[in-house]
């Protein structure tokens, strides 16, 4: 099943890896990249709250409009204006570093993978076709790159517009 396994040698005996083992040796190796991995969490961050603001301000102006205060509505338009822009740039940095931490983190799991290739027996080349190895190691590492690159963050933002929905929800409302 490739480097990740579903099994790891442990006291001479193969055990099965489970889901949480593995998805704490990835973070492992993606926290070797910590000021990386601190600045894509700040613009998820950023970003979502953001786009939980904007609405709020598009009230306002709405509120604004309404009450026909022509001052607060080109006020609440400059300041949407100037959140769009900050979203904007957030998402951009985002879009932009986490294919690049998703790619370092590849990079040392295929030459984790390729020492650990070079270290097994011989047997094992002869009871497997190159083939299966080399794709299963390609494979492996292309999922785990997409996995990286785009879920990943999309589950972090999600996360963070439900905590930050609720509160919001709390904050205008504590009745809630």
């Amino acid at each position: 099943m490739g480097w990740m396994g579903p099994y790891v040698e442990r006291e001479g005996e193969k055990q099965y890896m489970g889901d949480l083992a593995k998805a704490k040796r990835l973070l492992q190796h993606l926290f070797k990249y910590k000021r990386d991995v601190v600045f894509v969490a700040i613009t998820i961050f950023v970003s979502t709250a953001v786009g939980m603001t904007s609405p709020y301000v598009l009230g306002l102006a709405v509120n604004s409009i309404l009450a026909r205060n022509m001052h607060s509505v080109y006020l609440f338009a400059g300041l949407y204006a100037a959140l769009y822009l900050l979203n904007y740039a957030f998402e951009g940095r985002r879009t932009y570093l986490m294919p690049v931490l998703a790619q370092r983190v590849i990079k040392d799991l295929r030459d984790m993978c390729f020492e650990s290739l070079q270290r097994v027996n011989a047997s094992y080349y002869t009871r497997r076709p190159s083939g299966r190895i080399i794709s299963n190691v390609t494979n492996d590492a292309e999922a785990l790159s997409d996995f990286l690159t785009f879920q990943l963050p999309q589950v972090l933002a999600g996360l963070t517009a439900i905590v930050g929905s609720i509160g919001l929800m709390v904050y205008l409302d504590p009745s809630l």
